[in-house]
């Protein structure tokens, strides 16, 4: 079973400060796909319950004991195998595309993906309680890859409100060659002021398919933390808002490094990611909505 696994956008994310006695924000974002995609495959081994998982490129440094086990998809797989008491087993196979700490969601993607797979070939609803029960225990972006559209998502990011109409906008993407840890963009969060803005002006635009208006709404009031936690985010935003034919201005995407610009047209997406890839940035001019095969 193959199946290709989307990045995704914030087009708002808003954490809210951390409360007395929690050890997690709150938070309401609004999420869509992109059509910039990993691979994954996977083989059910009903035969054998051991779990192997391959990642090309790996993110994780060579050499390191356990890797296997460390990846998200992995664990993903484990905890499915305890969830339904499963003693089948499987080999997973990534095809990495989506660069890491870029705030894409691309493990979360993956991680995702196996559940989605497992789920088919175990007979069981993706949606199922306890399938949503594992991607929520995996990460805050899990849940929302198990659906297809937009959507709104409360709690830590992993409750579903509201599942929202799709849209294809041209965007480019770009990332320095650092990335952010999301630990300590949340602890530079913590240390400042970042009110968040309002959600129900992107959402509204949505529901009713107004995707100009909606992306004039996006917002991301973790991106000034993120920005004091890695300050080569800033060159970015910079050169980013002095392009011609923007949709809006640049959005970080979750807690960084890539940032995101929504475009009138393909050719203005290619022509900034060239631009931005002769920086020595890494750029990618793609789109919103589900990957093409």
């Amino acid at each position: 079973m193959q199946i290709l696994t989307p990045a995704k956008v914030n087009l708002n994310l808003s954490v809210a400060p951390l409360e007395a006695g929690n050890s997690f924000h709150k938070v309401e974002t609004v999420l869509c796909r992109l059509a910039l995609a990993d691979d994954v495959t996977l083989e059910c081994t009903p035969q054998d319950p051991s779990i192997t998982c391959v990642c090309d490129p790996d993110p994780l440094p060579k050499g390191v004991p356990g890797a296997s086990q460390a990846n998200i998809a992995w664990r993903a797989a484990k905890a499915m195998q305890d969830e339904f008491q499963e003693t089948c087993g499987c080999r997973i196979i990534i095809n990495k595309n989506i660069p890491s700490q870029a705030g894409l969601g691309g493990g979360s993607s993956d991680a995702a993906a196996v559940l989605r797979l497992l789920a088919e070939s175990w007979g069981i609803q993706s949606h199922d309680p306890r399938v949503l029960s594992v991607a929520a225990s995996l990460g805050a972006d899990v849940p929302f890859f198990l659906y297809d559209s937009p959507a709104h998502m409360t709690g830590r990011g992993d409750v579903l409100q509201e599942l929202l109409p799709a849209f294809e906008t041209p965007v480019v993407l770009v990332k320095p060659p650092v990335g952010v840890s999301t630990k300590l963009a949340y602890e530079a969060f913590d240390a400042m002021d970042s009110p968040a803005s309002p959600l129900e002006p992107l959402i509204e635009a949505l529901r009713n398919q107004d995707i100009p208006k909606a992306l004039l709404n996006c917002a991301n009031n973790l991106a000034p933390a993120s920005m004091v936690v890695q300050p080569a985010l800033a060159e970015v935003e910079k050169f980013l808002a002095t392009q011609d034919h923007a949709l809006a201005r640049p959005l970080l995407c979750g807690s960084g490094s890539c940032w995101a610009l929504f475009t009138d047209s393909t050719q203005a997406a290619q022509r900034i990611a060239l631009i931005a890839y002769a920086y020595g940035w890494w750029s990618l001019a793609t789109h919103t909505g589900c990957p093409e095969a």
